[in-house]
């Protein structure tokens, strides 16, 4: 019976990553895989968000909303990165294949972006 089982791991994991996924009240984004060197674009958003590191290391640069103070967070697997609202933040990669996720609360997300025209939350 064991030979049925399927194993989800560093091997195949890119197969059920998918994209953007609406669950139990929040917004779940995957981000990745990225290589080593690589940075994600710094931005901020309009509300705070959760980032799930799930394979790799990264460094995370921030500022908050007034430019007054800034930092670098050195982050390992697992672990999980509270950011928030209006802080800009940008990812520099440090391991290759480094996934991580953004989760979001539907809610704020909806009442943030009410504007329509600011965040399609669902692509």
């Amino acid at each position: 019976m064991a030979e049925n089982i399927k194993r989800i791991d560093e091997t195949n994991s890119s197969m059920h990553q998918g994209g953007f996924v609406n669950f139990g009240g929040f917004y779940i984004r995957p981000m990745g895989p990225f290589q080593k060197g690589e940075r994600y674009f710094g931005h901020s958003h309009a509300i705070d968000h959760l980032s799930n590191i799930v394979r790799g290391k990264v460094r995370v640069h921030w500022k908050n909303p007034q430019g007054t103070e800034s930092g670098i967070v050195e982050v390992l697997v697992p672990a999980k990165l509270s950011i928030r609202a209006e802080y800009w933040h940008e990812f520099e990669v440090l391991e290759d294949d480094t996934f991580w996720e953004c989760w979001f609360a539907k809610a704020e997300a909806d009442k943030a972006y009410a504007d329509g025209n600011s965040v399609d939350w669902t692509s």
